[in-house]
């Protein structure tokens, strides 16, 4: 773009891509290319903004910016993004980390924190955000992660390296490549009905790969093969994580109480939308197939039909979000010690919460 030349002030380059972003809606977006481009903090920003900048930052703002205009997301045209406070490399060929993921990491921290878990999987791990965030903050002696795409494993070996995180790796459709059993295990899979895909937003309908968000005709393709073959790869007890899309909740606990899980939970996101799904294997010398189970209605408004069927769920700790504040928990009062809680994930912070819902995909 010949606004932005070499020798002009960084305070008048921001101006520049400001206005240069607004009609995408992206004039925010400002201040990420500065700070890539000019390789410096948010501090070190506000300090040169008489700075005269260099030929070589006034053309990496200028590519950089045709990128972002031509529809490209921001996070590959930076290279990076950050997730969990774990700074991760990012690409064509790998989905981009969201703030929704976090609520599912929250909650798996939780567990392993709270039960002492050793080991974990991260199935269709992508750019590797869930694996190395859990190598990094949940104390784990051995952390796995799986995805069919070598694309996506490209990014999340660079990531593991980055981190310097010991994340062992599996190519291949979803269980099939992983060996042994885990703790726990999670998954972040493709939700997205295939119908719905067109109406995506342009930049992750063009540039994410699909087969990171096609989740077949409704949505529940994934979630159906994991809750049928994840029992044999969790140790007796150990707890199945699942990211789920708007409306999918309900039938991915249905599918989960058909597989035999117990103790299923529910954990909202910040707009309140289910997101999180969650169920234990059976636990050794548990009878039945269906040792607890959660009823749960996704239009339900007093929480009545939650009914914890056995003891097995209790004990959980309440989740924190980044700032230690404990999150809202709602319990069945006829119940109050089954300890069967739906989980919602509050977020006091106004920045933070704008910043999740600008990356919310669906």
């Amino acid at each position: 773009m010949n606004e932005l030349r070499p020798g002009m002030a960084v305070n008048e380059a921001a101006r520049a891509l400001r206005r240069a972003l607004e009609p995408i809606g992206a004039a925010h977006e400002a201040r990420w290319l500065l700070l890539s481009a000019l390789g410096c903090t948010d501090a070190g920003l506000l300090l040169s903004g008489a700075q005269p900048l260099t030929q070589a930052q006034a053309q990496t703002l200028g590519a950089q910016l045709q990128r972002r205009l031509a529809g490209e997301p921001l996070q590959y045209v930076l290279g990076e993004w950050e997730f969990a406070g774990c700074p991760l490399f990012v690409g064509p060929g790998a989905l981009i980390p969201r703030a929704d993921t976090e609520i599912l990491l929250e909650r798996a921290l939780a567990l392993c924190k709270a039960e002492g878990f050793a080991s974990a999987l991260d199935l269709c791990t992508g750019s590797g955000a869930l694996a190395v965030a859990l190598a990094v903050h949940g104390g784990l002696k051995t952390v796995a992660a799986a995805d069919i795409s070598p694309q996506a494993l490209f990014w999340a070996r660079k990531n593991a390296a980055r981190s310097r995180s010991a994340i062992e790796f599996y190519e291949g459709d979803l269980f099939a490549p992983v060996p042994g059993r885990f703790d726990l295990i999670v998954s972040n899979p493709p939700y997205i009905p295939t119908g719905d895909l067109a109406g995506l937003d342009r930049e992750v309908r063009e540039h994410e790969p699909r087969l990171a968000l096609d989740g077949g005709a409704d949505g529940l393709a994934f979630y159906r093969r994991i809750a049928a073959e994840a029992g044999g790869h969790l140790t007796p007890g150990g707890a199945l994580l699942l990211e789920v899309g708007v409306g999918e909740a309900g039938a991915v606990q249905a599918l989960l109480r058909g597989a035999g899980f117990a103790n299923i939970r529910c954990t909202k996101d910040l707009a309140g939308i289910p997101r999180v799904v969650e169920g234990r294997a059976p636990a050794r010398g548990a009878q039945g197939s269906r040792a607890g189970e959660l009823a749960f209605r996704e239009d339900a408004d007093d929480f009545s039909g939650l009914q914890g069927l056995d003891g097995l769920g209790q004990g959980f700790p309440r989740i924190t979000g980044g700032n230690g504040q404990a999150v809202e928990e709602f319990q069945n009062p006829a119940e109050p010690a089954d300890g069967y809680e739906f989980l919602r994930h509050d977020e006091p912070d106004g920045a933070r919460a704008n910043e999740r819902k600008e990356q919310r995909l669906y």
